[in-house]
């Protein structure tokens, strides 16, 4: 008995934290041409807070061309529209901090960052034919 209620106990203590898989990300269209607007929306992200994104010029770029931020709304979405107009493939992706998880805040007096969301998609660009 003492088993299951300290197992009972564990479930629920891991099911209350959100785990980062719990941060979705779409990207409309996955493909298109030059001057395309690109549509990133985002669910279950932590409400009323900042999301930081970073565009490369290529998937494996180590630096980020541009970047810039949204802001959640009270159900933790956002949408993004972005106009590419380079040509090849790209990543688009965005980070949150979480600000209800801080580590060691009662130890060191200060108030640190808590773990931190990254989700990223890529998507290509095609030149037109004029």
């Amino acid at each position: 008995m003492k088993r299951l209620a300290l197992l009972l106990a564990l479930v629920g203590c891991v099911s209350l934290a959100v785990p980062a898989s719990a941060h979705n990300l779409t990207r409309k269209p996955k493909v298109g041409v030059t001057g395309d607007i690109f549509k990133f929306r985002g669910t279950k992200w932590q409400p009323n807070s900042t999301v930081y994104w970073e565009y490369y010029g290529r998937p494996r770029d180590d630096n980020y061309i541009q970047e810039g931020s949204v802001t959640t709304g009270p159900r933790g979405r956002f949408r993004l529209l972005f106009r590419d107009f380079n040509l090849g493939r790209h990543k688009m992706c965005f980070a949150q901090i979480d600000t209800r998880y801080r580590p060691f805040a009662h130890m060191s007096g200060t108030a640190p960052f808590g773990r931190l969301f990254r989700e990223c998609k890529r998507y290509r660009v095609f030149g037109t034919d004029f």
